[in-house]
């Protein structure tokens, strides 16, 4: 909502728009007319940039996800009884040491993150689009695991939509038992 970032092909993350939530990364809640380098992210190389509606993801190289902005429901994998607004990028903890994570996707008040064979999810929960049970409305800060309904056990996410208030995935059948993203 109103917030942009572009990345670079030399790693550089720029930010513009509106910054109430800090969104936009810098440590600070000024809204910003034109791109400004997010300093905090230059050391980190990044494959994926997502805004969601005042929150932003980013997935680095080495499959790590860091979160900004609003944080009202946890959507920055935050507790957001101690923390409602993260105004610095910071590195979201969760159960996907296994494998590095691959994709990551924002809706706008909730995030995705999959390493292509597991997703997990993190925020508002009002309409099911981090576990699918509809109308539960809990603020799930600590990153679950979706429960996919897939009973073959050669599906791969190769891709992740979010929406406003839903979340979808494209499943991909793997042919070769051996192939790893």
């Amino acid at each position: 909502e109103r917030h942009c970032l572009l990345r670079t092909r030399y790693n550089r993350i720029f930010g513009w728009g509106k910054n109430n939530h800090g969104q936009l990364g810098m440590g600070d809640t000024e809204t910003r007319d034109k791109p400004t380098e997010i300093v905090a992210l230059t050391q980190i190389e990044m494959t994926q940039v997502e805004c969601g509606g005042s929150h932003t993801a980013v997935l680095t190289k080495s499959g790590q996800i860091w979160c900004f902005g609003n944080n009202n429901n946890g959507q920055c994998g935050v507790d957001p009884n101690e923390q409602s607004q993260i105004l610095r990028p910071t590195k979201v903890e969760g159960k996907w040491t296994e494998n590095k994570l691959t994709q990551i996707g924002c809706g706008r008040y909730h995030t995705l993150c999959t390493d292509s064979v597991k997703v997990w999810a993190f925020g508002q929960n009002l309409q099911g689009q981090c576990t699918g049970n509809v109308g539960d409305g809990r603020k799930i800060w600590n990153p679950i695991e979706v429960p996919l309904q897939v009973t073959d056990d050669q599906r791969r996410v190769i891709t992740r939509i979010c929406g406003t208030n839903f979340s979808s995935l494209i499943l991909s059948k793997i042919v070769d038992k051996d192939y790893v993203p």
